[in-house]
């Protein structure tokens, strides 16, 4: 989108150029805020596997 802005910016009127711009500054806030909860999501689900890694390990350490 923003090539595409760059490559059309000479033919459109500033109004569409401000519109375009805030257009692209909301689709990049968005993916940022996909990608921080992506990443919070990644992260709780690898605290919870290594929750149930240390328990069971220390089900089996207690079994012997």
């Amino acid at each position: 989108m923003a090539d595409q802005l760059d490559k059309d910016g000479p033919t459109l009127s500033e109004h569409d150029i401000g519109r375009r711009r805030r257009e692209l500054l909301d689709q990049e806030r968005d993916l940022r805020r996909k990608l921080i909860e992506f990443n919070e999501e990644v992260a709780q689900r690898s605290n919870e596997q290594k929750s149930e890694l240390w328990d069971l390990t220390h089900r089996a350490i207690r079994q012997c």
